[in-house]
């Protein structure tokens, strides 16, 4: 399950009147998937006001206290959750028409834990064992059926307690450790902690004191309910995958103290592990993006988020534009990351966050002339074929010359990329027994095309590149339809109409529709921009050479270079390509901070090249 959100939110946080609910169908309509785990201490609270109970805490012989919870308590709770709580739910689902599903935890077994042992208290100056608190810890999730239940529902919402087998009984369990555990066994993207504080405070009594960034290491200075949280973000970035913060008050957007994987990380290096810690897969770049926007205050560089989720920084405003275009998202899949002072790994350690880093430490280290002006613009969807951030800058943000980050190597320079034409061909058939003289299927009908739509290609591109990436196949009552997707990466050598040959094929028996056509490009090396780049490379290796590749991939410099007509681009960023959409992602700290040497050096260069002169663009 890609993109998943799991939100522990206390009951304060729910009874605020905030903008909580707001916030998390946001969250699910813009295609994320919400599992918000609810605690219940203010609900719980007006259970026993209402039947004139006093809570009971017992005072541990080790330290602190907890909530005594014997069977008749356990049952105060869980009503406490299914009539405030969930009562709570059911209104604000009614005022925002969003879909939900609630329940207590351990309701129909969903989650599982194991009794704890007998605790051994201080009772009027005397130690004294404990054996009928019904506390717990976690102990399993059923998976499928968790997942059908986010599938199915715009939210779904879970409280304790959980169920006990082997007591066949409800069990308490704190609600930041059932939603630590539940984002590590449902491998969430990210994990939030709403609180009614901004984040955890460096000192309790200024609000504004939050500490906004913490490794696990670090020396933490929580208190009270602050301590389980810390406790649960602990074992979240031990155990889980996902990107970890403690949010407030009351609201996913105010203030946050995050958590971050990694020891002993070159300072230099903070930003592109906190950027690899924070999940984006395509479509779901918005927490990375605003928390860089958080990150980047400066002021001499403007920043906004643009109508496509493209992150804009700019820094100066002259008539000579260099744009540098990296990508926030990445492919799915994740898995921890490391870092140290050596390396950063993770998803999107190499593509393509290692050069978005670079470009925002680069904007803020470098002087822009008046002349010129620096754009540094992380798009969004470039991963997948909508292409969303790239189609948006090359209607909204011209410029005279464009970077991209894209992981080069810092031994070469990438001046041009095959295209992509994604082609998908259905077949259909009328059914006959397939004893039948004549009685060739769909399937074997849209391979016969593939073939034939091979054979054009080559026709017109020598070096291209084809893979059948989909087949399906389906039975109706009176004919069978196969359909399949497949992948040509062609050559910026490609001449023209090698797509009218193709979709000609189009007959009674198949259709042949167009996902996506973007030609390939390649770039001279004679204008100012690789000039520009060559120069800065000799100046900081002096003994090694700069390589110009082209590459089989595609990358946003193939949408641009749709309307972009006489502007130079370069491909330029650490980390070994091969590694791309694969599990080994690394970037090492010498290959970043080599090449974010030569990159400012190459914007000093081609701003160099206006100064004062009357050089064209196209150059």
């Amino acid at each position: 399950m890609n993109n998943l959100y799991v939100i522990k939110a206390g009951s304060s946080t729910l009874f605020s009147n905030s903008n909580f609910f707001s916030e998390v169908i946001n969250i699910s309509r813009a295609g994320g998937k919400v599992l918000v785990v609810c605690g219940g201490a203010d609900a719980i609270q007006q259970e026993y006001m209402k039947q004139q109970t006093e809570i009971d805490y017992l005072q541990l012989a080790k330290g602190g206290e907890v909530r005594y919870c014997s069977a008749r308590h356990m049952q105060l709770i869980v009503k406490a959750y299914n009539e405030y709580v969930a009562g709570k739910i059911k209104e604000a689902a009614s005022q925002l028409d969003f879909s939900y599903y609630f329940q207590i935890s351990g309701d129909h077994e969903l989650v599982t834990g194991v009794v704890g042992k007998p605790l051994k208290v201080i009772e009027a100056g005397k130690k004294r064992i404990v054996r009928d608190s019904l506390y717990g810890t976690y102990h399993s999730v059923k998976k499928k059926v968790l997942h059908a239940l986010i599938e199915s529902y715009d939210v779904v919402f879970l409280s304790p307690p959980i169920w006990s087998s082997g007591l066949q009984q409800y069990i308490n369990i704190d609600a930041d450790m059932l939603a630590a555990h539940l984002a590590v066994e449902m491998s969430a993207n990210h994990l939030r902690f709403v609180t009614s504080t901004r984040g955890i405070l460096r000192d309790v009594n200024d609000q504004h004191s939050t500490i906004k960034d913490i490794y696990i290491d670090d020396d933490i200075p929580a208190h009270g309910r602050m301590k389980q949280k810390v406790r649960a973000c602990k074992l979240a970035l031990q155990q889980g995958v996902c990107d970890i913060s403690i949010n407030g008050p009351h609201s996913l957007y105010a203030d946050a103290t995050w958590f971050w994987r990694g020891t002993g990380v070159n300072e230099q290096m903070h930003l592109l592990n906190m950027m690899v810690n924070i999940s984006s897969i395509s479509g779901d770049e918005s927490v990375l993006t605003r928390f860089i926007k958080n990150k980047v205050v400066d002021p001499d560089i403007s920043s906004l988020i643009d109508p496509a989720g493209n992150l804009v920084l700019s820094k100066g405003d002259g008539p000579h534009t260099l744009l540098l275009l990296g990508h926030l998202d990445t492919v799915p899949g994740l898995w921890r990351s490391e870092a140290n002072q050596d390396y950063v790994s993770g998803r999107g350690s190499v593509d393509a966050k290692g050069c978005m880093a670079n470009f925002i430490a680069v904007i803020k280290e470098i002087i822009v002339p008046a002349h010129a002006r620096l754009m540094v613009v992380g798009a969004t969807e470039e991963e997948v074929s909508s292409s969303k951030g790239a189609y948006y800058v090359r209607d909204h943000y011209p410029a005279d010359a464009v970077i991209i980050g894209e992981p080069s190597g810092i031994m070469h320079a990438v001046i041009g990329y095959y295209g992509l034409l994604k082609i998908a061909i259905t077949a259909r058939k009328d059914i006959k027994h397939t004893a039948a003289r004549d009685g060739r299927t769909s399937i074997e009908r849209v391979y016969d095309v593939v073939n034939d739509l091979r054979m054009i290609i080559n026709d017109f591109d020598n070096n291209n590149i084809s893979n059948i990436i989909t087949i399906t196949h389906n039975h109706y009552a009176s004919y069978e339809e196969s359909q399949l997707v497949i992948n040509f990466r062609v050559s910026p050598e490609a001449s023209d109409g090698y797509l009218e040959r193709m979709t000609s094929l189009t007959g009674d028996d198949i259709t042949i529709e167009v996902l996506r056509s973007t030609p390939g490009y390649k770039s001279s090396r004679s204008n100012p921009l690789y000039r520009s780049l060559s120069q800065a490379f000799s100046r900081v290796l002096p003994d090694n050479f700069l390589k110009p590749v082209v590459k089989k991939g595609t990358s946003d410099i193939n949408t641009l270079a749709t309307t972009w007509r006489n502007i130079p681009f370069i491909a330029y960023g650490p980390g070994d390509s091969v590694l791309d959409h694969t599990d080994q992602e690394i970037n090492y700290t010498e290959d970043v901070l080599v090449s974010r040497k030569i990159l400012k050096e190459t914007i000093n260069n081609w701003m160099s090249y206006y100064q004062g002169e009357e050089n064209g663009v196209g150059e």
